[in-house]
């Protein structure tokens, strides 16, 4: 659905620019989340894990190797990932269950459709609606008030 789903952005829009590819992939650099430049990092590493990211004598780095090493920092920084000497990186173990679960906290539908799984209650994507959009159907459910029982009183919220 999601290759389909380009094609049709592509053929109304245009190609991406090189400009559009590199912001997108500077953009996973910080990202908190599991991404195309950490898949790339994991099948990098060698049979003892070690990443190596040092340029060879006489050539250039492209953008992407040095993007690799801004994410490697990245993941440093989230104690994920651990440099080793010049250019030489090791990821954790846990890095990529870690950062997933990181991804998972940014999004807003999936932690809601995983507690309401939990709870026997089964929604697809398509049962939830953004604002502003009419409905076919009437809500019909219960609103939970987290602050106690007078919902006049909410803490630290203006009226």
């Amino acid at each position: 659905m999601r290759g389909r789903a380009q094609l049709l952005v592509t053929q109304e829009l245009g190609l991406r620019s090189d400009l559009d590819i590199r912001r997108a992939l500077k953009r996973r650099v910080d990202a908190e989340r599991w991404t195309q430049l950490d898949r790339q990092l994991a099948r990098d590493a060698d049979r003892h894990g070690v990443i190596d990211v040092a340029p060879d004598a006489g050539w250039q780095p492209d953008l992407f190797e040095a993007l690799k090493v801004g994410r490697l920092r990245r993941q440093e920084s989230l104690g994920l990932a651990h440099q080793l000497g010049p250019g030489q990186w090791t990821m954790d173990a846990a890095a990529e269950t870690t950062l997933r679960e990181l991804g998972e906290r940014g999004d807003i539908i999936k932690p809601h459709s995983r507690s309401l799984t939990e709870r026997g209650v089964e929604r697809t994507a398509a049962s939830y609606v953004l604002s502003g959009e009419s409905l076919d159907v009437p809500i019909i459910g219960r609103l939970a008030n987290a602050w106690g029982k007078d919902p006049t009183r909410v803490p630290n919220h203006r009226r």
